[in-house]
């Protein structure tokens, strides 16, 4: 019964240990954007055309409320 105690404990070890690494690579894959400095810098120059320079917005009625 030890040994069998021993080889699930190793097989939950293994698999975090798995999990980790397959998380770590994901995350690794994800990160080919470099931060910019305003939003601005994320548009292609001529990639955005405006048909239109109103703003509709769905909620138009805003309140603020001040506490005391």
């Amino acid at each position: 019964m030890e040994g069998l105690t021993e080889n699930i404990f190793g097989a939950f070890v293994g698999a975090v240990i798995a999990g980790i690494a397959v998380r770590s690579w994901l995350i690794s894959m994800m990160s080919n954007v470099e931060i910019a400095g305003s939003a601005a810098e994320y548009l292609v120059e001529g990639s955005l055309s405006m048909i239109s320079e109103s703003d509709q917005y769905l909620y138009t009625d805003t309140q603020v409320h001040k506490g005391k």
